[in-house]
C-alpha cells in the first residue's frame, strides 16, 4: 500500500512538473505577459480581435479571423512563449470536426485560411499539418451543402473549395515529411489538375533532396517518380485541349525540366519535347485559342533548352523572363476569394471601423497600427474613402517634408490601396514619394518602432522612392491615366547614370520595369496622347546601353537582370516603334560574344547574354508590325 502511494506521489509529482513546463495558453484565460512592450501591446490586440471575430456576423468575423495569424508577435526566442498557434490550431479543429455533418460556410473557409496562413514553427508544424491533411483527405458527403450567411449570395461555391483551400494552406509553409509522403501518393493514384498546380514547388524542393539525401527516403523516390510522369503528361496535354490551367501547369514544369533532367537520366527525352515545342514555335491544340499562349511556350522552351545543355551544379530555376503576352491564369484566385458574393450589413461595417478607429487610440507600436490602418482600407465603405485617404496622408507631410518612420511607410501602402478614393489623389502621393530626393525627406523618426527588436530599421532615405516604385509596380494601369506619370516614367526610362553616361538600371530600374512597358505599350497604342518619338527614344537609350555593355569585359561578366530585361523589352518593343533593324543588329552581335557562366551562387540568375539575345530576337519575331 505504501508502494502504491509512491507512486501514486511519483505520478502527481510529474504531472505538476510537466504542466509547469508546458507553454502559458494564448487565447484563453488571462492575457499573456512576456515583460516586452510590443509583444504584450500586440497579445492584446489579439484578444480583443479575437473578441470581435466572436462576436461578430460571420462576413465581419470570417475576415477577422483570417486576419489574426499575422498579428501573433514572435517570441520563440523566450523560454515560457505563450502558445497562439498551437490554441488556434485546437480551436479551428474542434469546431470544424465537432459537428457532424461538418458545416460548409463562410467560418469554415475562414478557419482553413487562418491555420493556413500560420508560419509552420517547430510547435504547431504537426497539428496544422494534421487538420488541413484532414480536410484535404475529407469525403465530400461529410460536408453540408453551403449555408449561406447573412449578406451572401448565390450561386454555392463547389465542395472542392474545401479542398483545395486546405492543400494550398498545407502547402505553404514547409510540411512534415509524413505528410508530403501521403499526397505524393494521392496525386500518383488520382490525377487532379489543381494538386498538381498546388504542389508543384513541394514536388520540385523534395526532388532537389533526392539528388543528395542519404540515407534516401521514400518520398525522394515519389517526388522522382512525379517528375518523370511530367514528360508524357506534358505531351499529352499539348495535344489536348485548349484549357488555361493545362496551359499553366505545362509552362511551370518547363524550366524545372532544364534544370533536372539532366541530373535524373532524362535528358534525350526533355530534349525532345522541348525541341518540338520550339520547332512548332508554340502551336499546339493546347496553346489555340489563348492569346500569347504560343509566343510564352515557345520562349520557355528556349530557356529550358539553354539550362539543359549548359547544366549547374545547384538546381535554382532562373526567375528573370519576359513578361507573359498571355493572361495568366491562376486558380488559387478562386479559394482565396469570398466563397459567395458577400456583402455585410451597413451597420456591421459601421460597427468594425469604429472599432479600428479606437485602436488607432489605443495602439502605440507600428506592428498593431499598421494592422489597422490595413483592415481600415478592406472596410470602408466606397463614399468614405476620400475622406479616409486625407485622414491617412496628413500625417506624412511634416513641415514640408516627407515623413520618414514605419508607420508612414504603412500609411502610404494602405492609402494608395484605397481603389474607391480618387485615383489623382492616389498618384499624386506616389509621385511625391517617387520625386523626393534626400533633402525633400525627414529625418527617420522611430516613434512607434519596437523597444525589443533585435535587428534596427533601415533607415536609408532611399526607402523612400523603392516604396513608391513598389506600389506603381502594383498598379501599372495608373501610367496609362496619368499624363504626368507618364511624363515622370518616359524621364526615369531615358535616364543615364551621371558617371558613366549609360542607362540606370538596378533594383529601382527594376521595381519600376512593370511601369517602363506599360508606358512603352500606351505609345504604341494609337492612342490621341501617345508618341511614337518617346516609345523609340527610350528603347534607342536602351539599345545603347546594351551595346555598351557589349563592349566592356567587366560588363559582360557581371550580366545583370536589368539589362536582360531591356533584352525582352526590345524583343517585344522594337518592331512596333520601327526599330526592328537596330534591335536586330544588337541581336546579332550579343549572340556572336562569349560569356561566362555565371557564378554558382547566383541563384536564380543563370543569364547568358548570347541566350537572351536569342530569346529576345525570337519575341521579335511573334510581333506584328503597326499598319501604316
Amino acid at each position: 500500500m505504501r508502494l502504491f502511494s509512491s507512486l501514486l506521489a511519483v505520478l502527481a509529482t510529474c504531472t505538476a512538473l510537466l504542466g509547469c513546463c508546458r507553454p502559458p495558453p494564448c487565447l484563453s484565460g488571462a492575457c499573456p505577459q512576456v515583460g516586452l512592450e510590443t509583444p504584450d501591446e500586440m497579445f492584446r490586440l489579439v484578444r480583443r480581435e479575437l473578441e470581435r471575430s466572436e462576436d461578430a456576423t460571420p462576413l465581419v468575423g470570417g475576415h477577422i479571423l483570417e486576419q489574426l495569424p499575422w498579428l501573433f508577435p514572435d517570441v520563440s526566442h523566450l523560454p515560457d512563449a505563450p502558445r497562439c498557434r498551437l490554441d488556434l490550431v485546437d480551436a479551428a479543429s474542434a469546431a470544424t470536426f465537432d459537428e457532424k455533418p461538418i458545416t460548409f460556410s463562410r467560418m469554415l473557409m475562414a478557419r482553413i485560411r487562418a491555420v493556413g496562413n500560420m508560419y509552420s514553427t517547430r510547435d504547431v508544424s504537426d497539428a496544422k499539418a494534421v487538420y488541413l491533411r484532414r480536410l484535404v483527405e475529407l469525403d465530400e458527403s461529410r460536408l453540408t451543402d453551403y449555408q449561406f450567411s447573412p449578406g451572401e449570395t448565390g450561386p454555392a461555391p463547389p465542395k472542392s473549395l474545401v479542398r483545395y483551400a486546405a492543400l494550398s494552406g498545407l502547402e505553404r509553409f514547409n510540411m512534415p515529411l509524413h505528410e508530403t509522403e501521403g499526397l505524393f501518393r494521392r496525386l500518383q493514384t488520382s490525377p487532379d489538375d489543381r494538386a498538381a498546380w498546388i504542389l508543384h514547388e513541394t514536388v520540385l524542393s523534395f526532388l532537389e533532396l533526392a539528388l543528395h539525401r542519404t540515407p534516401k527516403h521514400s518520398t525522394d523516390e515519389l517526388a522522382k517518380g512525379l517528375f518523370f510522369s511530367w514528360l508524357p503528361d506534358m505531351q499529352r496535354r499539348l495535344n489536348g485541349p485548349s484549357d488555361p490551367l493545362s496551359l499553366e501547369i505545362v509552362l511551370q514544369r518547363m524550366l524545372p525540366l532544364g534544370v533536372f533532367s539532366t541530373k535524373v537520366g532524362v535528358t534525350d527525352e526533355a530534349r525532345k519535347l522541348l525541341e518540338s515545342m520550339i520547332a512548332a514555335r508554340g502551336d499546339f491544340p493546347l496553346t489555340r485559342g489563348i492569346p500569347g499562349a504560343a509566343r510564352d511556350l515557345t520562349a520557355t522552351a528556349w530557356m529550358a533548352l539553354f539550362d539543359l545543355d549548359n547544366p549547374r551544379s545547384n538546381t535554382s530555376i532562373r526567375t528573370i523572363l519576359p513578361s507573359p503576352a498571355r493572361k495568366v491564369f491562376r486558380p488559387d484566385e478562386v479559394w482565396q476569394a469570398d466563397p459567395a458574393p458577400a456583402h455585410p450589413a451597413a451597420e456591421a461595417v459601421a460597427a468594425r471601423m469604429r472599432d479600428l478607429e479606437g485602436e488607432l487610440l489605443e495602439l502605440k507600436f507600428a506592428y498593431g497600427r499598421c494592422h489597422v490602418l490595413r483592415e481600415q482600407v478592406f472596410w470602408v465603405p466606397p463614399g468614405d474613402a476620400d475622406r479616409l485617404f486625407e485622414r491617412m496622408v496628413a500625417p506624412l507631410s511634416l513641415g514640408g517634408k516627407v515623413a520618414f518612420s514605419s508607420e508612414a511607410f504603412c500609411r502610404m501602402h494602405a492609402a494608395t490601396s484605397l481603389r474607391a478614393a480618387p485615383d489623382s489623389k492616389r498618384v499624386g502621393l506616389v509621385l511625391r514619394w517617387l520625386r523626393a530626393e534626400p533633402a525633400d525627406i525627414a529625418e527617420w523618426d522611430p516613434t512607434g518602432n519596437s523597444t525589443d527588436a533585435m535587428v534596427g530599421p533601415d533607415t536609408n532615405k532611399k526607402q523612400i522612392k523603392e516604396r513608391a516604385a513598389s506600389v506603381l509596380a502594383e498598379n501599372p494601369q495608373w501610367v496609362e491615366r496619368h499624363a504626368e506619370l507618364r511624363a515622370w516614367v518616359a524621364e526615369q526610362a531615358q535616364k543615364r547614370n551621371p558617371t558613366t553616361g549609360r542607362a540606370e538600371h538596378g533594383p529601382l530600374w527594376e521595381e519600376l520595369h512593370p511601369a517602363y512597358e506599360r508606358l512603352l505599350a500606351f505609345h504604341a497604342s494609337g492612342h490621341p496622347e501617345a508618341s511614337v518619338e518617346i516609345g523609340r527614344a527610350i528603347l534607342r537609350v536602351w539599345i545603347e546601353s546594351a551595346r555598351a555593355t557589349l563592349g566592356d569585359e567587366i560588363g559582360l561578366g557581371s550580366y545583370d537582370s536589368a539589362l536582360a530585361l531591356k533584352l525582352f523589352a526590345l524583343g517585344d518593343f522594337a518592331v512596333r516603334f520601327g526599330l526592328r533593324d537596330e534591335a536586330q543588329a544588337l541581336f546579332d552581335d550579343m549572340a556572336k560574344r562569349v560569356v561566362p557562366s555565371p557564378r554558382e551562387g547566383s541563384l536564380g540568375l543563370h543569364l547568358s547574354l548570347a541566350h537572351d539575345a536569342t530569346v529576345a530576337s525570337l519575341l521579335m519575331s511573334f510581333t506584328v508590325a503597326p499598319s501604316k
